[in-house]
């Protein structure tokens, strides 16, 4: 094995680790790897890499409610993916980013986040990531009141993400049906059966 090699396994065994750590809630020890594989990804250039560590210390920061410091590791990865033309990850960092901005209580800067992912999302043609973006900006108009134009965007996101299987739609489906219910019943299946035709989605929310 050369030295190269060598260096690369180990910023793997580190990567995981750290992950190890984090799930047996051992933060600061995970932290502490995190930032070993960090230095170790950075001598090799390996930005993805680095993007994929720095994304996962942003959510152990999140968790612990340290939201300065997570948002610091999603700005980095935000200039990483900049810097190597990467738009996929780019778009995953601004969905991120709009994510804790909104838990943050900053509705105004998350709305740019999640506009700005959803247009590069639909650029790549990725409907999951379109769709994911479109239901968060629908649950932020939710939190301002708009409940026709907010419920219709987390309706027409469902129909996408039902379309292609994606995992969460049933979570958002729970979610829209959750709301649906502090809602008189005709105004709820209007806003339903204005925003999508298809029978499927409609029965999944009325019934």
């Amino acid at each position: 094995m050369t030295l190269e090699e060598q260096k690369s396994d180990n910023a793997v065994e580190i990567y995981y680790e750290a992950q190890r750590l984090r799930t047996e809630g051992d933060p600061n020890a995970a932290l502490d790897r995190y930032h070993e594989c960090l230095e170790l990804l950075y001598r090799q250039k390996d930005v993805l890499g680095q993007i994929r560590v720095l994304m996962e210390m942003a959510e152990l920061f999140e968790e612990r409610g340290t939201h300065s410091k997570a948002m610091a590791c999603l700005k980095a990865c935000l200039d990483y993916a900049n810097d190597i033309g990467q738009e996929y990850e780019k778009s995953v960092v601004l969905h991120r980013m709009g994510h804790l901005l909104f838990r943050m209580g900053e509705n105004e800067k998350a709305v740019h986040r999640f506009e700005e992912s959803s247009f590069i999302s639909r650029s790549l043609g990725d409907q999951r990531g379109y769709a994911l973006s479109r239901a968060m900006l629908g649950k932020i108009l939710l939190s301002k009141g708009e409940v026709n134009e907010g419920l219709g965007l987390m309706v027409e996101s469902l129909a996408v993400l039902h379309s292609i299987n994606a995992q969460e739609w049933d979570t958002l489906r729970e979610q829209i049906r959750s709301y649906g219910t502090k809602l008189p019943r005709s105004m709820y299946e209007f806003i339903v059966r204005t925003k999508t035709d298809r029978p499927g989605i409609i029965s999944l929310l009325l019934s």
